[in-house]
């Protein structure tokens, strides 16, 4: 990310491998909290990625994890090719994937510099703790009217992605 100086760097306490490069950011990304739920359809989802990318674009380098539930599955995939796709039914079912993702925390502090959270969940506060504790920046991108009080505290930063504007056919 461009302005990654405007904060605070942590103390590094997990040394980075020897073959990561420098500045690497992993983003885990919750398409369907970012679109404001999973009724809205292709439309918003592609709308959710596109603000997301703006408001913490993604360098070379860097990797991106998106879940979503099987029926946003394959839309997620086509609108961000390059991402690892994390899917999972039920209530919450993209959230538990995406956790699932990134619980060897150890691993993923030593090969990153920065975790991005896209989502306002609170249940990521828990992602933000871990990865601060082992002196990795950690931000979050949010829609205004769903960020958790306590995700929004505990991040070394956050971001507000625009609105999402979809005409719904009636």
């Amino acid at each position: 990310m461009s302005d990654r100086k405007l904060y605070a760097v942590p103390e590094r306490r997990v040394p980075r491998a020897a073959f990561v490069p420098a500045a690497r950011s992993l983003h885990l990304v919750d398409v369907e909290n970012l679109m404001g739920g999973p009724e809205l359809g292709g439309a918003a989802l592609r709308e959710a990625l596109a603000g997301y990318r703006t408001s913490a674009p993604v360098s070379d380098g860097d990797h991106v994890i998106i879940g979503a539930n099987p029926q946003l599955g394959l839309s997620a995939k086509t609108a961000w090719p390059g991402a690892r796709l994390v899917v999972r039914g039920g209530p919450d079912g993209a959230d538990i994937a995406l956790l699932e993702a990134v619980r060897e925390v150890e691993f993923i502090a030593a090969r990153y510099d920065q975790i991005v959270v896209g989502s306002g969940d609170g249940v990521f506060e828990v992602v933000v703790r871990e990865f601060r504790s082992r002196g990795l920046a950690v931000g979050v991108v949010s829609l205004r009217r769903g960020l958790s009080y306590t995700l929004g505290t505990s991040a070394s930063f956050v971001r507000l992605m625009p609105e999402i504007e979809i005409e719904v056919a009636l």
